[in-house]
């Protein structure tokens, strides 16, 4: 017989809160069975985050990256920025750029910034090992700092529309979801109008100079998988290869 969808939730938090309780006593390989099962429920069942925290207080907190934290190469272009602010909407966070610099934060739960962080530096390190992939496989006519901006932007693009697509599809089976994000949006913006720093918003706008290299960073990036769910085991990998 089937577990009822809240009795599915209701063991996965049990096993989360035993991971946590085994840890504490040192009691590793417990923590990790306990981790592997709930985290193979969370698969099975498709199980989002804010599942298994719905019914907590929302505490909304702040994490700093500094452009030296995530390797930021300005003859990129601003992919990273862009990247980053599009993982934190689809985590139920927010990013903003500090003043003129390339330093990111990031607003919401603790685990949602974790969970964004975690996935921003797994898929940047895909992307920025696909784009030379592709670029020793290109015959065309661009050079290959054009190639290079053009793709990153083409995949941050791409997968923009896959996430798109999950989040459509995830609101059709879930009627909740929406009610989630709009008191995430809520509780973070009354925690940003709190704050004593000022925060720019991010602009995502650029206008693509290249062709070639967009198109195929367009469709990496929307072939790109992704985990669905938290990720109580962070040395496992956020992506579908």
């Amino acid at each position: 017989m089937s577990l009822q969808r809240d009795e599915v939730i209701a063991k996965i938090q049990k096993l989360l809160t035993l991971s946590e309780g085994a840890k504490k006593i040192d009691s590793l390989e417990e923590a990790n069975t306990a981790a592997m099962k709930a985290q193979s429920l969370i698969e099975a069942y498709n199980v989002e985050q804010y599942e298994l925290h719905k019914s907590e207080k929302l505490v909304i907190g702040e994490v700093l990256l500094k452009s030296d934290d995530f390797d930021f190469n300005k003859r990129e272009g601003k992919w990273v920025i862009n990247l980053m602010n599009l993982l934190a909407n689809n985590n139920f966070a927010f990013m903003f750029t500090i003043g003129l610099t390339y330093a990111m934060k990031i607003v919401g739960t603790k685990e949602n910034c974790d969970l964004t962080i975690f996935m921003f530096l797994q898929i940047k390190e895909r992307f920025k090992s696909l784009e030379k992939q592709r670029w020793a496989e290109y015959g065309g006519k661009e050079k290959h700092g054009t190639f290079r901006r053009g793709y990153f932007n083409g995949a941050v693009s791409g997968l923009y529309v896959k996430l798109q697509q999950q989040k459509v599809k995830s609101q059709s089976e879930n009627t909740l979801l929406p009610v989630v994000i709009k008191s995430h949006k809520e509780e973070i913006q009354k925690y940003v109008d709190n704050s004593k720093v000022k925060l720019k918003d991010t602009n995502n706008s650029r206008k693509l100079t290249s062709e070639d290299g967009s198109v195929i960073g367009y469709r990496d990036g929307k072939n790109t998988e992704i985990h669905k769910g938290i990720n109580p085991n962070p040395k496992q990998d956020a992506l579908h290869h």
